[in-house]
């Protein structure tokens, strides 16, 4: 992973998820993806009511699952081809877990060039 923008966990608490901004970008040299899909073993102990057991922990994931999210995929509806440099900032996980959801947060579109009026999920 080379740069971290997002971080969400499922809700059984199973499942980590991690936007990476450059993954795609970056194929060739690193994991290259867009988002992470890991396990989560909850390491520090926290409960959905803010408390942390420890302070300070190892946390040492497998990664089960690499999403690429390709601005250029037909797939993508909103945005597909507008941006071949697609660099996620975000991920939402969907209620049912079938589908994750990435924001280009870093490329805008539309015109000017380089207006930030403009952004695709």
């Amino acid at each position: 992973m080379s740069r971290v923008d997002g971080f969400t966990i499922n809700a059984a608490g199973t499942k980590a998820y991690i936007a990476d901004s450059q993954g795609p970008i970056y194929a060739d040299t690193m994991l290259g993806g867009s988002i992470y899909e890991l396990t989560w073993d909850n390491p520090c102990g926290c409960t959905s009511a803010g408390t942390c057991a420890n302070t300070a922990v190892s946390w040492t994931p497998t990664i089960t699952n690499t999403i690429v999210l390709d601005a250029l995929d037909p797939a993508i509806g909103d945005g597909g081809g507008a941006d071949d440099d697609y660099r996620n900032s975000g991920v939402l996980l969907s209620a049912d877990e079938r589908s994750v959801f990435g924001v280009n947060g870093v490329h805008p579109i539309g015109a000017p060039p380089g207006s930030l009026t403009s952004s695709y999920v």
